[in-house]
Parts: structure tokens; C-alpha cells; sequence
């Protein structure tokens, strides 16, 4: 189980290094003639590591067990912001991910506000994704 969580923690920082490096990227290599090619396919990769982060953040707040004597401490606030910020990336991520899929005609005001939350998800995607892979590692490290 050690190796698996690992591979996992890698994994995740590997995606949000590459959509650190994509989003500074994109203003240099994009032309309207070929679109977003790269996003399209990080897109894929970034799907999977949202199930990721939602399934690790999930079962740490189920395994969070607060002492209601404790008060607001570090840790409580670590497990609760890493979940309700998984839910709510995953909500914006589908969200915008489908809409984009299914119906980004030019022009549209609905497909500019979905390209304007982009700005919102990533960086929001790069922090949850460190987190979660910083947790992981550090639990399987003994940290």
C-alpha cells in the first residue's frame, strides 16, 4: 500500500507541475488555428487526478475524528478545506469540462464565462493537488 500511495503523490504533483507549466505556456504557443490541443489532452490527466484528490480527501475526512473540546486546530482545518475545496473543484471542473465538450460555440457569453473559470481552476487545481500529494507523502513517510 506504501508504493501505491507513492505512485498517487507523484502522480498528482506530476499533473499540477504540467498545469503550472501549460498555463504559463499557453499564452506563447496558442493560435487560433490549432486551439487548445494540450489542454484538451491534460484535460484527461487532470480527470483522473480529480478522482484522486476527491477519493484521498473524502477518506480523510471520514478517518478525521474532532474532539469537540479541541477547538479549531491545524489539522481539523487541513482535512475540512482540502474536502469542501475537492468538492468544489470537482464541481467547477465537470462543469466547465462538459459545457466545453458539448457546445463552445464562438461568441456565446456562456462559453466566455466557461473560458474565464478556467482562471479560477486551475490555480485552485495546482493547490489542492500539492496539498493532497504533500499529505499523502507524508503519511506513507511517517511524517
Amino acid at each position: 500500500m506504501r508504493v501505491v500511495s507513492q505512485i498517487v503523490s507523484v502522480y498528482l504533483m506530476l499533473v499540477a507541475v504540467a498545469i503550472v507549466i501549460n498555463w504559463i505556456a499557453t499564452p506563447v504557443y496558442y493560435s487560433e488555428s490549432t486551439g487548445y490541443t494540450s489542454w484538451q489532452i491534460l484535460n484527461w490527466f487532470m480527470v483522473v487526478a480529480l478522482v484522486l484528490i476527491a477519493l484521498v480527501n473524502v477518506r480523510r475526512k471520514l478517518a478525521y475524528i474532532s474532539d469537540p473540546d479541541e477547538g479549531v486546530t491545524r489539522r481539523y482545518l487541513e482535512v475540512n478545506v482540502a474536502f469542501y475545496a475537492s468538492i468544489v473543484l470537482v464541481m467547477w471542473f465537470l462543469a466547465n469540462w462538459f459545457g466545453g465538450l458539448f457546445g463552445n460555440r464562438e461568441g456565446d457569453l456562456v462559453s466566455e464565462i466557461r473560458l474565464g473559470m478556467w482562471q479560477f481552476i486551475n490555480p485552485l487545481f495546482v493547490l489542492i493537488l500539492g496539498s493532497t500529494s504533500a499529505a499523502i507523502w507524508r503519511r506513507v513517510s511517517g511524517g
